[in-house]
């Protein structure tokens, strides 16, 4: 029980800070345009 409660505990932490890393970036629109950017570059660069 004590290790299952860790375990949740642990996968809570980690979607509140992606949930607040999400919500500094714009959200998931911020996050798109990102990795389109990315992709963009990366394109530009394999050409």
């Amino acid at each position: 029980m004590g290790e299952n409660y860790l375990d949740m505990a642990t996968v809570i932490v980690i979607f509140f800070v992606l949930g607040i890393l999400l919500s500094r970036l714009g959200g998931v629109g911020g996050i798109i345009v990102r990795i389109k950017r990315m992709v963009c570059k990366l394109m530009g660069h394999l050409d």
